[in-house]
């Protein structure tokens, strides 16, 4: 069986030339990944607590306190 020569490795470097391709003369490359993995954390959290606040597993009145 043959191994396959595109790793996450490989894909991550070609994204990463994609992005500063497109974006490099504005921005660094690094900005944009801080910026997008911070984007994705802010996604999640407010999923989880759209969540907790729909379902009624929590309220605001203990986000007070």
């Amino acid at each position: 069986m043959e191994k396959a020569k595109l790793d996450t490795l490989v894909a991550w470097e070609y994204l990463t030339l994609l992005v500063d391709k497109l974006f490099g003369r504005w921005m660094p490359v690094r900005f944009i990944m801080f910026a997008a993995v911070g984007g994705l954390g802010v996604v999640v959290h407010m999923t989880v607590l759209s969540a907790l606040y729909l379902t009624g597993l929590q309220s605001f009145f203990f986000g007070t306190t």
